[in-house]
């Protein structure tokens, strides 16, 4: 179980990351005349958004236990 815990605390710190990168980038994003980076930004972010939303479920149900 604690090897779990940690795997999942590492995606955890994973995710966080990446989502600074995403944040800095869509900074530089919104700088460009095009749309193709601002989209390929917002399926990233959904991504993103879906996998931190997975991680609160698993530690919400793993504080229950």
């Amino acid at each position: 179980m604690e090897t779990l815990q940690l795997i999942f605390s590492t995606v955890g710190v994973v995710v966080s990351g990446a989502s600074m990168i995403v944040a800095g980038l869509d900074v530089i994003a919104k700088i460009t005349p095009t749309d193709k980076d601002d989209k390929a930004l917002d399926a990233a972010r959904r991504g993103l958004g879906f996998v931190s939303s997975v991680l609160d479920k698993i530690s919400v149900w793993q504080w229950r236990k």
